[in-house]
């Protein structure tokens, strides 16, 4: 909670992200304008008087009728285009951008498939919102393109008809407004391209250039719209208008409003040239729609990601106390997006050398304590803290189903390592003995060579490994209340089954079954093990597969505020040995910091090298170990130890001092133990040089 006193660090963001935006206001303007132009241009052309192209008669005549119709149709498409189109599609535009503040992040999704975070995307309140967003965009370039458009007949009479009829293009003009829009919706909060791709901790700002970040993506973003737009004027929108009853059912649902008006019930169809006239006015209102939705998200995304500074000015700085501001910023758990800029601006300040306003406010950082937090390093060493054992949490997690596998792996491979140790016997071959053995900090002798064996060379410790029966409280991730009726009867559902299925294991498992029972028991699970795993590996099973990207993604929804959080925590440490006049960094606070980068260094090495069974590896991944050290958790994992190793380097003149727990100093053993060796190297071939 804020005091009153002080300026909040969310008020001086918005203000800041308010500006930023101004400036997609303006991109909006000049994209109305071309998409206006370029949605009038069917209509007007086909509005040129016919003789147009027709050779030159006498001259002069033909002369003025070519002048003439020229000047019409710049006149239709010119002065419309700025009287009425652009203020609608500028609106149409507007709408995007206001669903973008709802539903921006910078968080990855918890869920591990495609399938459930489509299904909580769909049955969110969020998406009700975004969609009714999308779908006044939609329908006002529709409406626009549709009233200058030659098929603009809403009713249709006939002789022998007592009641007019509505016109079946004009319903099906208006079912693909709509259909585009929630397809647009669903996707873009499936596929999460809501989330601002933040992904460069310690970077302080991104400069938007006109060139890369304006002008280059634009041809990338035609031909997307150009795909999609022919996928769904032509293939998905007749699908489901005409294959599957959705017109039918627009009829049904509105029956009494067309009894009321006075309209006749049934739907008419037009002929086939009337149907393919509307499919390509559809397909060319599309294309706009989508292109317009395309270049306003992404223009989006770059004014949004600038970062902490605002020309050479951290935002903190705007306020007369910029350390309780910025503090209020690391506390502001409900706005995540203010939250992140705050960690990245305490990143910015405790690595900065060029800007010596920063320089002066990390000199205070040292020796302030305020009256409203505390002692100002405490309190960002306490929030760093909770980011990263939250972190360090989400990733030990396992579930019940992955401790029991890991379990059984852990059973074979010792069966294979005693089968293995028989055969050696029976060969007799010499063990190595333990005396021989050389181990990773150079003294000790109890090291095994499975410990030893990592890709990193660290030491595996057996405390990060959850008891295969239960999970340690602080180890569970916390859970996601859901926000919808739908997704809690999902929830619900998905448990009952997970809970029919555990008694099955369990039927099949007890010995009093009859054995014919049993045994048809065992082939059947058997066969569904196998053709689920079959379907999972098809091209249609990606959706229920669990990919390794999604699963570390799943346990580090925030890898931007973990990078920085380490970063800041680690750095103002180190910097503190040349900048800490007065004392203010102690012996244990070195040991506290050590101790924390010590958890994700331990949590993540054991994620990687046994990573949890549920995980769908591809052919490639499994082909090489490589391809699996290769992810979001291994990438903070070097940045965790890189933090390590320079903290150790700076004080290892203090490490004999510290009071370590025995994983964390024999950690910084190797550590010290590998920067001699480095530092042996270099000098010897300087010296051969």
């Amino acid at each position: 909670m804020v005091s009153p006193s002080v300026t909040s660090y969310h008020s001086i963001y918005t203000k800041v992200e308010r500006k930023r935006l101004k400036y997609v206001n303006k991109i909006g303007i000049l994209v109305a304008i071309a998409i206006g132009i370029s949605l009038s241009l069917p209509s007007s052309l086909s509005k040129s008087p016919s003789d147009i192209n027709k050779p030159a008669g006498t001259g002069s005549a033909n002369s003025g009728k070519s002048s003439a119709a020229t000047s019409t149709f710049w006149w239709s498409c010119i002065l419309g285009t700025f009287i009425y189109r652009t203020p609608i599609i500028f609106s149409a535009i507007f709408s995007v951008k206001l669903a973008r503040q709802f539903d921006t992040t910078v968080l990855f999704s918890k869920h591990k498939t495609l399938v459930s975070q489509t299904i909580h995307s769909v049955s969110s309140k969020k998406f009700l919102v975004v969609a009714l967003y999308y779908i006044l965009s939609s329908v006002l370039i529709f409406l626009c393109s549709y009233i200058q458009s030659p098929i603009a007949v809403y009713l249709v009479a006939k002789e022998y008809r007592q009641k007019d009829f509505l016109n079946d293009d004009f319903v099906y003009f208006a079912f693909s407004s709509v259909f585009l829009a929630v397809l647009y919706s669903i996707q873009h909060l499936a596929l999460q391209r809501n989330r601002l791709n933040l992904f460069k901790y310690g970077v302080a700002k991104i400069r938007p250039s006109i060139l890369e970040s304006i002008l280059k993506p634009i041809p990338r973003l035609i031909l997307i719209s150009l795909i999609s737009s022919f996928a769904v004027s032509f293939v998905l929108c007749p699908a489901f208008y005409y294959l599957f009853g959705t017109g039918r059912l627009i009829y049904r649902l509105n029956w009494l409003t067309l009894v009321i008006v006075g309209l006749d019930t049934e739907s008419h169809s037009t002929g086939l040239a009337n149907k393919w006239q509307t499919a390509k006015q559809i397909s060319w209102c599309s294309f706009h729609v989508i292109l317009s939705w395309e270049l306003i998200n992404h223009y989006f995304n770059v004014y949004s990601s600038i970062g902490c500074l605002d020309g050479k000015k951290s935002i903190s700085s705007y306020s007369s106390d910029p350390l309780n501001t910025l503090i209020s910023g690391l506390r502001d758990y409900s706005n995540e997006l203010t939250r992140l800029t705050a960690f990245q601006e305490l990143a910015y300040i405790s690595t900065t050398t060029m800007n010596d306003d920063v320089i002066k406010l990390r000199h205070a950082i040292y020796n302030a304590n305020s009256n409203k937090f505390g002692p100002i390093w405490s309190i960002i060493f306490e929030e760093c803290s909770l980011i990263i054992r939250e972190t360090c949490s989400r990733v030990n997690y396992r579930s019940v189903s992955d401790l029991n596998r890991q379990q059984q792996q852990t059973k074979e491979q010792l069966q294979n390592s005693a089968n293995a140790a028989a055969v050696l016997a029976a060969r007799s071959i010499p063990n190595v003995s333990a005396s021989e053995k050389t181990d990773i900090f150079g003294n000790s002798t109890a090291e095994t060579t499975a410990q030893k064996k990592n890709s990193i060379g660290m030491k595996r410790y057996s405390e990060s490994s959850p008891s295969p029966t239960t999970v340690p409280a602080e180890d569970k991730p916390h859970k996601e209340t859901p926000k919808n009726v739908l997704f809690t009867y999902f929830v619900i559902l998905r448990s009952h089954y997970y809970t029919f299925y555990a008694q099955l294991n369990k039927l099949g498992a007890k010995t009093v079954l009859p054995p014919i029972f049993k045994s048809i028991y065992t082939l059947y699970h058997t066969k569904y093990i196998q053709y689920r795993d079959e379907i999972i590996s098809t091209p249609i099973g990606i959706v229920f597969r669990v990919s390794l990207k999604r699963d570390c993604e799943s346990r580090i929804i925030d890898p931007i505020t973990f990078g920085n959080a380490v970063i800041s925590v680690s750095q103002l440490l180190i910097r503190a040995n040349e900048e800490d006049r007065r004392g203010a960094i102690q012996n244990h606070d070195i040991a506290d910091v050590l101790t924390l980068l010590e958890r994700p260094i331990r949590a993540m090495n054991n994620y990687t090298e046994s990573l949890p069974p549920s995980i769908d590896l591809s052919a490639l991944q499994r082909k090489s170990s490589e391809l699996t050290k290769q992810h979001l958790i291994a990438l903070l994992h070097d940045l965790s130890i890189k933090e390590f190793f320079d903290i150790c380097v700076k004080y290892n003149s203090k490490l004999n001092d510290l009071i370590l727990a025995p994983r964390v100093f024999k950690l910084a053993k190797r550590v010290i133990d590998a920067a001699i060796a480095q530092r042996s190297s270099k000098s010897y071939t300087t010296s051969y040089r």
